[in-house]
């Protein structure tokens, strides 16, 4: 069936009104609301950052469409955090990645046609899990669709059902812990596994990226703060950080030694940058992995060891020769670039966070 399957992401406004008008059917159709003369369902969360709209299309005919929203603590928007804040406030703030699928409608004239329907659809969810490497993977349902959901996902209730604003039945919330379970449900479903490269075609979009690792860098500048906060070229670090924006890491956009001297006004590079690149690639941060490497002549690259730089560090500031300490800065800076990876938003390949060379 995957072979006749096409996931689309509704991205224009045009595109979610076919989704809007597909859900009012559903809905509709199964008694969940009222007849309304707009003939469309949506709320705010089909616009916030961290949803994705998608529609499922079977040879070419859309029968089914999901919301997938990704919840964590910069991102709290979601119907399932509306419904059930209390319950789940607990674990965003402890610091989890949270899937909420919600709105999962099929069109009541083509859902007869096939019965894989509902397990193709929910496998969107499944997939977000992967790419986004969640802790946690929700469903609000009601209470007779909960037996799928605990067969399918392994899931179990966490909230008793609770009628909302808008609906005329209640709702319950279950979860499951995706890390402990994915390989239990791949083995039963095998098709509910997915390729990096899916998964990239599905949720790969630059906002969402943008803001989560815009909070990794805060994050990071709080870590040095509370590590080196008295160390004089922590205002340095600062700045190279300050530079930091996202893109594809190519050899025009690595940040080199030149790019760096020129950032920091200095003419050449000299002890304290230096040994602002040594603390940002040494120092463990929990959300980015800053790595130092030097360039060959062939143009491959080796990783430096911190030892590389720490040695360049003494020497600059030790009781060695200038013309010496400038010798040995000069072989070990003018091959090394500098690359900041958040280590645990992306897949592989990575986006990179790069420092701007111009």
């Amino acid at each position: 069936m995957l072979d006749r399957i096409d996931y689309k992401l509704a991205e224009t406004a045009s595109e979610k009104e076919v989704l809007y008008e597909l859900r009012y059917r559903a809905y509709l159709r199964e008694g969940a609301i009222k007849p309304s003369s707009s003939r469309r369902v949506t709320d705010p969360y089909d616009d916030t950052p961290n949803s994705w709209l998608f529609g499922v299309y079977v040879d070419a005919e859309l029968y089914s469409s999901i919301r997938i929203s990704v919840i964590n603590r910069e991102h709290r928007s979601s119907t399932a955090v509306d419904m059930f804040g209390d319950v789940l406030a607990p674990e965003i703030e402890s610091g989890k990645t949270i899937i909420d699928p919600s709105r999962f409608v099929a069109d009541p004239e083509r859902v007869g046609r096939l019965p894989e329907l509902p397990y193709l659809t929910i496998r969107l969810a499944f997939l977000a899990c992967a790419h986004f490497e969640a802790d946690l993977y929700l469903a609000i349902v009601r209470a007779e669709h909960q037996a799928f959901y605990r067969r399918v996902f392994l899931q179990s209730a966490i909230a008793e059902p609770r009628l909302f604003p808008g609906l005329m039945k209640p709702v319950g919330l279950l979860a499951a812990d995706y890390q402990a379970t994915r390989e239990a449900v791949c083995a039963r479903f095998p098709y509910m596994r997915s390729s990096n490269f899916e998964r990239r075609m599905l949720f790969q979009r630059d906002s969402f990226k943008f803001a989560t690792a815009k909070r990794s860098l805060v994050e990071v500048k709080s870590h040095l703060r509370k590590a080196w906060g008295d160390d004089a070229v922590l205002p340095l670090c600062m700045t190279i950080l300050d530079r930091v924006t996202i893109g594809p890491i190519n050899e025009t956009e690595i940040l080199d030694f030149s790019a760096l001297c020129r950032m920091t006004g200095k003419n050449r590079p000299d002890a304290a940058l230096l040994k602002a690149v040594m603390i940002l690639t040494t120092s463990s941060f929990p959300t980015l992995q800053v790595r130092a490497r030097a360039r060959m002549d062939n143009g491959s690259y080796y990783d430096l060891q911190p030892e590389d730089l720490s040695h360049a560090v003494d020497v600059a500031l030790g009781e060695q020769a200038d013309a010496e300490a400038r010798q040995l800065g000069d072989e070990i800076t003018k091959r090394i670039v500098i690359y900041f990876t958040p280590t645990s938003i992306f897949e592989n390949p990575p986006m990179e966070i790069l420092a701007a060379s111009s």
